[in-house]
């Protein structure tokens, strides 16, 4: 008896305590609702899910949506201590604002906080490139080094020492009543030399351009000889010696394409073949002093006689001339130069001219050398009797030149 009321009484205690917990649970959740909120991803889904918490009884709930609503973000995931956020949504919403904001959401979402974000998102904190930056620099043109050396309005000056080595030279001087004739090879040629100087500088600015030229030659030695017999048992000796200088003084201006006037440390970027033609017109100062020595020897009577005759002349002749060149590449230029004198107006015969044509190269910014054939006459004539004077000469051969340019 005693067991079974024991076991309705523990039943009984049992009920009470389920109802007393199912009653407490139960007042609990009618005082605190915990709705299941939507995620606002626009403004429209905002709208619809702020007028569904109207009736919300949480002041904070009312507190969060509000402002958010009213914002100026299209897109906002809320995040409270009393809503768990949508994972998915968030993912996405990171993705789309990945680049920094530019409007006035960022000021909305922190407020006066003062938090140091503020200024980094704001558009005023953004860093912008400057148009110096943006903008590509200019590339200046393929033809700038062209442009720089070629229309260059400076000075510049070639000094040209060169030497012309005579293969064939022949002629003949007249020096009162005594003449000689000679025809010298080259190592004759190099027998009687004395001393020999000769040198070209020209000056340029733009295309004007100043050029002086000078040739000495000294033949001496043990002179040119010349034997004849004009008697049975005798011989006639003659040596001839003379100085001849030629001095060249002229204007020259270019016209065609300018040549490069030096060779470039880089491509001038240049257009070839350029073709240019440069006039000359001057004077050209001749000086001119022979001697000739005649010894008459009989062989019989082993006795000489010697007589000496010398005679010269220096004068001012107009010279004419041009060069032409044909430039093929930076370094290599082809050209042709002559000139012509004279004219007959200094002397009863006065004529002289020049045909050189040759070759450039340039070795060096500043240097370049020069190879070439060289053609000269000259004739010249006046006077007669004990006061004549006549001198011819022709000569050709190589014509070899080192150019420095300053």
């Amino acid at each position: 008896m005693s067991k079974l009321l024991l076991k309705k009484s523990l039943i009984f205690i049992l009920q009470g305590l389920l109802l007393g917990i199912t009653c407490f649970v139960t007042s609990n959740a009618e005082a605190n609702p915990t709705p299941a909120f939507p995620v606002v991803n626009d403004s429209e889904e905002g709208a619809n899910a702020y007028s569904n918490l109207e009736t919300a009884s949480l002041k904070t709930i009312d507190e969060i949506y509000k402002p958010l609503l009213n914002s100026s973000c299209p897109n906002f995931t809320p995040i409270t201590n009393t809503i768990k956020p949508n994972e998915s949504s968030l993912q996405r919403q990171d993705l789309e604002n990945s680049v920094v904001p530019t409007s006035s959401c960022a000021a909305d979402l922190i407020g006066d906080s003062g938090n140091t974000l503020n200024s980094q998102l704001t558009p005023e904190g953004m860093e912008t490139p400057t148009p110096e930056e943006t903008l590509p620099t200019e590339i200046s043109p393929n033809n700038e080094e062209e442009t720089q050396v070629v229309e260059s309005k400076d000075w510049h000056i070639d000094i040209q020492p060169y030497a012309t080595i005579p293969v064939t030279t022949y002629g003949s001087v007249t020096a009162g009543t005594r003449s000689v004739d000679y025809h010298l090879s080259l190592g004759e040629v190099v027998d009687v030399l004395r001393v020999v100087a000769s040198g070209r500088i020209e000056a340029w600015k733009g295309n004007f351009g100043l050029i002086f030229d000078g040739y000495y030659v000294s033949l001496h030695g043990g002179g040119i000889k010349q034997v004849e017999r004009p008697l049975v048992n005798a011989s006639l000796e003659s040596n001839l010696t003379f100085d001849q200088g030629i001095y060249d003084f002229a204007l020259s201006y270019h016209i065609g394409d300018r040549p490069i006037p030096y060779q470039p440390t880089q491509p001038s970027k240049a257009a070839f073949p350029r073709i240019w033609f440069t006039p000359i017109l001057g004077t050209r100062l001749n000086d001119l002093s022979s001697t000739i020595t005649t010894t008459l020897s009989f062989d019989r009577l082993e006795k000489t006689f010697e007589g000496t005759s010398r005679a010269g002349r220096t004068w001012f002749e107009p010279m004419v001339g041009g060069k032409l060149g044909l430039q093929v590449s930076e370094p290599i230029t082809f050209w042709v130069r002559g000139d012509v004198s004279g004219f007959g107006l200094a002397g009863e015969t006065d004529l002289s001219w020049n045909a050189i044509f040759g070759v450039d190269w340039w070795v060096k910014p500043y240097l370049s050398l020069n190879l070439a054939y060289r053609f000269y006459q000259i004739k010249y004539g006046n006077g007669s009797g004990n006061n004549a004077f006549e001198f011819e000469q022709n000569f050709n051969g190589p014509y070899l030149a080192v150019t420095f340019r300053i």
